[in-house]
Order: C-alpha cells, then sequence, then structure tokens
C-alpha cells in the first residue's frame, strides 16, 4: 500500500503555513542528509535535485522503500527501531561521515519508545549537524473540542492516525528533546486555530492566520509571536530544528 507520495512535489508552489515547505526549508543546501520516513522518496528527489544533497532514505513500508530507491543514493528498508537496520547505519557512517542534518518527518509518532530512537540518533549526527524533526500536536483545540465531547476515534490520517503508537504536544515533545540532549535553535508550525465563529460556515474564514495571509503579513514579528504564545493550542503540526547538546 503506497499510503505517502507525492509525484510533483514543488515547495515553491505550497502555502507558507505547509509543514513540508517549513521543514524542507530549515535544509541547507549541500548537506548529507539521513532521511527517516522518506515513503516514496519525493521529498528526497527534491533535496538532490534542489539543493545538492546526498540522500541516504530509510523506510519502513518496503513498497514506498523500493520506490524510493530510484529517488535517493542509498535507502534501508525497515523501521529506524530496528537493531539491525541500526547496525547498518553505523556501519555505514563508520565507513564514510557521519551526516549533516537528520531528517524525520511525521515518524516519531511511529515508534513504540521514542526517546530510544531520539538518543541514537545522535550517533549518526555530525557534531555541528542538526535533526529537523516534525509530528502532529495533539494538544491541537480541535483535539480537546473532541475529547470534551468524550469522542476519541482513530482515522486514515491526521491527529488520530490510526497507526500511531505515541502521541505528543509541541511544549511536551520540545521538553522530551531537551530531556534526551538536544538544543532548539528553530522551529515552525502548520497553524490551524480557532476562529470565535467557526461554527457559521459563511464566516468561518476569519481566524489571525487566515488574516494575516491575505495581508500577507505570515512573517510578520505580531504574527511570530503569536504563533509562539499560543503553539500549543493552534499549531496542527509542529517542526524542531535542533543541536546536540555540548553538555
Amino acid at each position: 500500500m503506497i499510503k505517502y507520495d507525492n509525484q510533483h512535489f514543488e515547495p515553491c508552489l505550497l502555502d507558507d503555513n505547509n509543514i513540508d515547505k517549513i521543514q524542507i526549508n530549515m535544509i541547507p543546501d549541500n548537506s548529507r542528509v539521513l532521511e527517516i520516513g522518506c515513503a516514496t522518496g519525493f521529498m528526497s528527489e527534491y533535496l538532490k535535485k534542489e539543493k545538492n544533497c546526498f540522500v541516504y532514505g530509510v523506510e519502513y513500508n518496503d513498497a514506498q522503500a523500493q520506490l524510493a530507491k530510484e529517488k535517493c543514493d542509498e535507502v534501508l528498508s525497515g523501521g529506524i527501531d530496528n537493531e539491525s537496520l541500526q547496525m547498518n547505519l553505523n556501519n555505514f557512517v563508520k565507513e564514510t561521515q557521519k551526516f549533516d542534518v537528520i531528517f524525520m518527518s511525521q515518524v516519531i509518532e511511529h515508534i513504540a519508545y521514542p526517546n530510544n530512537v531520539l538518543n541514537k540518533l545522535k550517533n549518526w549526527l555530525a557534531d555541528d549537524g542538526v535533526l529537523i524533526i516534525s509530528t502532529v500536536n495533539v494538544a491541537h483545540w480541535s483535539s480537546r473540542l473532541k475529547l470534551l465531547k468524550g469522542i476519541w476515534k482513530y482515522e486514515e490520517y491526521g491527529l488520530f492516525d490510526n497507526t500511531h503508537l505515541r502521541f505528543f504536544s509541541i511544549d511536551g515533545f520540545e521538553q522530551d528533546l531537551v530531556d534526551v540532549g538536544y538544543v532548539v535553535v528553530d522551529e515552525g508550525y502548520n497553524v490551524s486555530d480557532i476562529s470565535p465563529l467557526f461554527f457559521i460556515p459563511k464566516v468561518r474564514a476569519l481566524h489571525v492566520t487566515n488574516i494575516f495571509k491575505v495581508l500577507g503579513l505570515l512573517n510578520n514579528g505580531i504574527y511570530k509571536w503569536y504563533c509562539k504564545k499560543f503553539r500549543n493550542l493552534i499549531g496542527y503540526q509542529f517542526v524542531f530544528k535542533v543541536k546536540k547538546s555540548k553538555q
């Protein structure tokens, strides 16, 4: 089953509020990238062609991994928490060098013991390298509203994806990263904020993000403050860019 694919991945055409655009822009040109959860390799292909990156992909779904082999420089099929696969990565970095970037988009929620994996990633990351990692925010207002109604229902996609093993809030996940030994250097959010009039179809788009978007002010300092201040309520997906702590 091919669940995640995008045959025409072009970040420049995406909305500035799109999590893929936000996180792909965090990856420097000419980097050695370990993409964990590369799916069919559609983002790897972009990184290679447009950012001149070397990309080593890891993908749990074998059908997707086979397609990714046509787009990545190297591909391993299997879960990142698999000891055999980890040994392969250990050997690769010993024979070559560590990665400038470890890119892990919407994967950590599928892992039973995420902190063990977060700690393991440091073995493959260069001393001045960065981990760029994203997931979904279970503390988003839409989730809170469902729980207030007594609803917890798994779905095909989204916050309650039926393959998710772990659930994170933005504040809680940042603390997990710090506890494991990382320092946050940047962050971003796919903001889906609530309008006081969300129950009226014709005017429910009158929320803060949409107003700033119409005005072309998504990079405005006031809007950034708003997102940071209320991130755990309005951030639907989020990404952290972190480095290894020197302590």
